[in-house]
């Protein structure tokens, strides 16, 4: 088919197939120009190149265009197809249908799980957990699996179906509460694994209906598994976040949960008073650090002790005390937290603890036994 110039109708034109243009020689004119010759399409579609390829966004090349099961009638230029060209497209959509098929769509549903949940940037960040979470092993891998011993080979079972089978109430309600457990469980362990971004647990468990037994069970499971992935060598060594780093992370969703429980039942004056007797308190305990005096006892049940105390030097404590209990998922009720605050007041005056003068001077009196039936019935 001749090509005419819309402008000037000239007929002779510069072809240039990369840019899929070509310009009239006579007015300069430029117009569209789609070359559908075997020529160009096969290089492009089926060589190295792959340029026209359809890929989804976490990168699996086997995801492209699907072809009519059934068969097409007619071919790309519109020419109908007689019967034996019909049944060779039939064959070959079925071919396509099989090569493209997913086979683990768990791992795509918990990567957009993830995406939804985190962000598009955290779900690329710990697609290597999510992996070793949701799909199963190579038949390579399953070949050596079989002749490990026996504990080896439970821990290389695929994460997923012990999270989603668990029994007892520990796997989720429905089938989307198991991709939300597993999305919040591989997050969690990247932020210490990966050093991605640490996400607040506590926040999280509340927003999507997680109880504490069924994360820790997914944390544990998906634990055990890529640490003996990694022992078979079939997966590299996490790059572990520094401790001091970790520790300031922790402190930091510690400390939001601990505002979040108080910010319903004090003032903004009386948590103002409260949080600069914390972050007093705090300093000279040198916490969050790796080298204070505290740096053995995990640092969530830290700021739950220093609040504690502060809150009862304040006359605020009375009702509060189950509550910044359980603010920071340590699952210690209010009577392991006076257990611990009085530990540490008798460090403090056997002289083991100097540092928290600034926390218990002039203060010696235990927490008041009557604070808790304080907070049952405030719960109540």
């Amino acid at each position: 088919m001749e090509r005419i110039c819309e402008d000037c109708g000239g007929t002779d034109f510069e072809i240039d197939v990369c840019k899929a243009e070509a310009v009239c020689e006579a007015c300069g004119v430029v117009q569209n120009y789609i070359d559908d010759s075997a020529d160009t399409n096969s290089s492009t579609s089926f060589g190295e190149g792959q340029q026209h390829s359809s890929v989804s966004s976490d990168g699996d090349k086997n995801l492209g265009t699907v072809m009519n099961p059934r068969g097409d009638l007619f071919d790309a230029n519109g020419v109908r197809l007689n019967a034996a060209q019909r049944e060779l497209a039939r064959r070959l959509a079925r071919y396509d249908r099989n090569i493209k098929r997913e086979r683990d769509p768990m791992f795509r549903l918990l990567m957009t799980k993830i995406r939804e949940m985190f962000g598009a940037d955290i779900a690329h960040a710990v697609r290597l957990l999510a992996e070793a979470t949701a799909k199963k092993l190579t038949p390579a891998q399953e070949a050596v699996r079989k002749t490990l011993p026996s504990s080896a080979r439970d821990r290389l079972k695929c994460p997923k179906t012990s999270i989603c089978r668990s029994g007892d109430g520990v796997q989720g309600e429905s089938d989307r509460q198991n991709l939300e457990i597993m999305a919040l469980a591989v997050v969690a362990l990247a932020g210490k694994w990966f050093r991605t971004v640490v996400v607040n647990e506590m926040a999280l468990m509340e927003q999507y209906g997680i109880t504490k037994r069924q994360l820790l069970n997914a944390k544990q499971t998906i634990t055990k598994h890529y640490k003996e992935r990694i022992s078979q060598g079939w997966a590299p060594l996490p790059q572990v976040m520094v401790a001091s780093a970790a520790r300031d992370c922790d402190l930091d969703n510690a400390v939001d949960n601990l505002v979040n429980a108080l910010e319903p039942r004090l003032s903004v004056s009386e948590l103002d008073r409260v949080m600069e007797g914390f972050w007093d308190a705090m300093n000279g305990l040198k916490e969050p650090s790796v080298d204070g005096p505290l740096a053995n006892v995990d640092i969530a049940m830290v700021a739950i002790c220093v609040i504690c105390v502060v809150l009862e030097r304040q006359g605020l404590l009375q009702g509060n005390l189950n509550r910044i209990s359980n603010a920071a998922g340590l699952g210690r009720s209010g009577a392991g937290v006076k257990n611990r605050v009085k530990q540490l007041r008798e460090q403090y005056l056997k002289g083991e603890l100097p540092e928290a003068k600034g926390l218990f001077e002039g203060s010696d009196a235990d927490v008041d036994e009557a604070d808790s039936e304080g907070d049952e019935s405030a719960d109540a």
